[in-house]
């Protein structure tokens, strides 16, 4: 059996669970504490749920909650935990954009505390790794260096819990032999198997395939950004081995990785060009937010109106300004054998996602037939002009 033994933290996620599988894939017969919230008796039903149970013996579910002290980890497990671990990978967190301030500071800042306070409690540490995002900037112009952050303005509470979570991070680098990664928007792995591309597609990638149904079945043609919105997309797969490279190579605590395409990110008119061809479908325009905003008050409603407002989180990235660097981060993927894809690549990825399942030929058929829905500028302001002038009296 390998010597090392991971302890890893958002094993049940998009990005945790793909580390899950690199690590087993890559380093089999490495032991894996797998950090899961499940109630009391429910662990190894939830671990068989999600797959766990096909990756080996040596991947072991702990019960374990970010929001607890010692992460709530019992005697046994926080004993075994702390003698055997050599690696941390903190991967967990909350990543809702609409969570309340205080349930995502419970998660993403305390969390990280609890998960840096164990880790030096581990005499076998060789490395803690911290899973941060590059949005720890927030809102603001010019370029995210390798390095501490300079945060803008917040776009919610996630930005701004994962920012403090690095930050915890930060300082426990004077003690600790710790390394941050900075993954940019994560998306699908380039699927394996085409014919199955869509139907093992996590829940959280929801997010990235709802505009897009808007777009091809119910006649949205209105983008609430900037064309020119910088979209650096780069694939889980690649997240995840990276993640794992770094976790193992030497010399890389107390450092910065951005795990993003960097130059080699996007324009949102760039992704919405090659969507229309891929869908078959008109080109996009783009509008105001806020003048889109009073369109969707005003002129629309039913199945559209709801799809909306489940992807109203997500409208302030059609708006970013922040390139990010990967000069560094990019060669020393290189010296481990990774290559981050141009984020157009990854895209089509996601439109071969799309493609491929089994609504696909209705999806395309609805993208070419669907009429748009009926909205103009002129008809958002006569809209919103009474309801304007109703809330000034």
């Amino acid at each position: 059996m390998d010597q090392r033994c991971f302890f890893l933290t958002g094993a049940s996620g998009f990005v945790g669970g793909e580390v899950l599988r690199a690590i087993a894939r890559q380093h089999p017969g490495t032991r894996v504490y797998a950090a899961l919230r499940a109630p009391a008796g429910e662990l190894e039903a939830r671990a068989t749920a999600l797959g766990w149970r096909t990756l080996g013996p040596h991947v072991v579910p702990v019960q374990a909650d970010l929001t607890r002290s010692r992460l709530g980890l019992s005697p046994r497990d926080l004993g075994r935990v702390c003698e055997e671990t050599t690696h941390v990978l903190h991967a967990g967190a909350t990543v809702r954009f609409d969570d309340a301030l205080h349930r995502a500071r419970q998660v993403n800042a305390s969390g990280t505390r609890e998960v840096v306070e164990l880790a030096g409690r581990m005499p076998l540490l060789a490395r803690l790794v911290h899973v941060s995002t590059t949005f720890v900037c927030g809102d603001r112009a010019g370029t995210l260096v390798e390095g501490p952050a300079t945060a803008g303005r917040f776009r919610n509470a996630y930005e701004r819990t994962k920012y403090e979570a690095e930050e915890i991070a930060q300082r426990a680098m004077a003690t600790l032999p710790v390394t941050i990664v900075r993954p940019s928007i994560v998306g699908p792995a380039a699927p394996r198997d085409p014919a199955a591309a869509a139907d093992d597609a996590p829940a959280e990638q929801a997010r990235f395939l709802l505009l897009l149904r808007l777009y091809a079945t119910h006649g949205w043609r209105w983008v609430p950004g900037s064309p020119a919105s910088i979209v650096d997309l780069v694939p889980v797969d690649v997240v995840a081995a990276a993640t794992v490279a770094l976790a193992l190579r030497p010399l890389v605590d107390g450092r910065w990785y951005h795990l993003a395409a960097g130059p080699g990110a996007a324009t949102l008119r760039e992704l919405g060009e090659r969507a229309s061809r891929a869908l078959a479908a008109p080109p996009l325009s783009f509008v105001p937010p806020r003048l889109l905003h009073a369109a969707l008050r005003c002129l629309v409603w039913g199945r559209t109106r709801q799809l909306l407002d489940r992807a109203r989180p997500y409208v302030p990235y059609l708006g970013v300004r922040t390139r990010v660097d990967t000069t560094d981060s990019h060669r020393v993927l290189r010296d481990v054998g990774l290559a981050v894809p141009r984020s157009v690549d990854t895209f089509d990825a996601l439109l071969a996602r799309t493609a491929a399942g089994p609504g696909a030929p209705l999806l395309r058929a609805a993208a070419g037939t669907r009429r748009p829905a009926r909205f103009s500028a002129a008809r958002a302001r006569a809209g919103a002009a009474p309801r304007a002038a109703g809330r000034r009296s």
